[in-house]
């Protein structure tokens, strides 16, 4: 007889139509992927749900009773993608792993473990949190500086080492011990983790929610121990408001110890503790410094774009109104970059640098006409499907080699090698 799960997550997440669910979530963004179309086709999808069900019925610790162990889930290897991470222009290495099934799984997992994860989640934990992202924190700070001053004259500001790359295993694993009983869902999970010999890998859904559950006794030490008024945590980065110098001097030195203590990690050297921006009475004059946090510029009476984001919009804008067609994806880019834009103080800049050369509304028509079409072809492809009797117009290798015909080491190496290259133009460029 196999073991009984104490709160029972694991079997619950095994239904066909919650697996069939997290296909579609997982698939999100990349329908037009051909190994993605090909799986989601509808006289496809069951075939692959019941393979998912089966690869988890079939995983567990041992000690249970499973019919077919041979069949049982396990991490792949994966290659890493050389990407430059948004504004910040750095150039990292992500691992991206397979929509067939191993993103799936990640999306099952978290699934069944969202009320896990989202129970003592500290109210401003932002980032990869849903409904939780950087406008929903920059609401809250805007409504601490203008609402009290008194404790929002000073500022830390500190950062995690290397937060992802230097998550302690055991130490992640042993806060899910205390929150999870159910053995087959920490099984799973310690698949997940072991799955990287070191740390969490960037470009996983399960990370970002792995990562900011560890932090949580991190969050209620500062709050309820520390007494920290006005704090808030955007994934690693960290930011304390106070009323003097010497109290968020003291708070950092107990984080640093609290880390280093507690989960193995290290604080970044660059903390820095500062007088917020405010405006002097008798001359007038700016004093301070604003808070640069979250893509955000913020000022005791305004919030603006960071001029790192705000000088890539221009760009982008520059390139798109030199073209004689915009494409879907230059409208996307674009309108992404009117969020921003629309909730802060910089309509300045929006009719300087934007508004000149590109038509918002046009763009709009351009995502919407395109969101259109591939519903419509969506559902062609269905009625062709379901006429085919199941037949799809070709298959998908899902095997170690690449779609480019290149094995995964020999695509992983290439990607290595570009990532260099670009760091050391990069590095090139700053010493020119």
């Amino acid at each position: 007889m196999g073991k009984k799960s104490v709160n029972n997550l694991y079997k619950p997440m095994l239904e066909h139509s919650n697996v069939e669910q997290k296909f579609h979530k997982a698939a999100k963004g990349k329908t037009e992927r051909p190994d993605v179309a090909v799986i989601l086709e509808p006289t496809n999808i069951q075939r692959h749900v019941k393979n998912v069900v089966e690869q988890l019925e079939n995983t567990a610790p041992e000690g249970y009773d499973i019919p077919h162990p041979e069949k049982a889930w396990k991490p792949s290897r994966h290659g890493k993608v050389c990407i430059n991470e948004g504004t910040s222009r750095k150039v990292r290495m992500i691992e991206k792993p397979r929509y067939n099934y191993e993103q799936v799984i990640h999306h099952i997992v978290v699934s069944a473990c969202y009320d896990i994860f989202m129970k003592g989640m500290y109210e401003f934990s932002c980032g990869s949190v849903p409904n939780r992202g950087a406008h929903y924190g920059k609401k809250y700070i805007e409504r601490w500086i203008q609402r009290d001053k008194k404790n929002c004259k000073y500022v830390l500001k500190m950062d995690i080492r290397h937060f992802f790359e230097s998550v302690d295993h055991d130490v992640l694993k042993a806060w899910l011990k205390k929150k999870i009983r159910d053995e087959r869902m920490l099984y799973i999970l310690e698949l997940i983790i072991d799955g990287s010999e070191v740390g969490l890998p960037l470009g996983f859904y399960t990370s970002q929610w792995l990562s900011n559950f560890m932090l949580q006794p991190l969050d209620h030490f500062i709050k309820e121990q520390l007494k920290a008024v006005h704090y808030i945590r955007y994934m690693d980065d960290m930011v304390v408001f106070g009323k003097n110098k010497k109290e968020l001097h003291r708070m950092q030195q107990e984080i640093e110890r609290f880390l280093r203590e507690k989960f193995n990690l290290q604080m970044k050297g660059n903390w820095q503790v500062f007088r917020f921006d405010y405006t002097e009475k008798k001359t007038g004059k700016r004093k301070g410094r604003p808070l640069d946090f979250m893509g955000f510029q913020f000022y005791h009476d305004k919030t603006i774009l960071r001029e790192s984001i705000m000088l890539s919009c221009t760009r982008k804008v520059n390139r798109v109104a030199k073209k004689e067609k915009i494409t879907w994806y230059d409208a996307t880019a674009i309108l992404s970059y009117m969020g921003y834009l629309s909730n802060t103080d910089t309509y300045d800049m929006y009719l300087q640098r934007v508004k000149p050369y590109v038509n918002v509304k046009k763009l709009k028509k351009i995502v919407s006409k395109h969101s259109k079409r591939k519903e419509r072809e969506k559902h062609e492809r269905m009625e062709r499907s379901v006429r085919n009797g199941g037949r799809t117009a070709g298959g998908v290798r899902h095997n170690s080699v690449t779609d480019n015909g290149i094995s995964e080491t020999q695509y992983q190496e290439s990607n290595e090698r570009g990532c260099r290259r670009k760091e050391n133009h990069r590095m090139a460029a700053r010493g020119a």
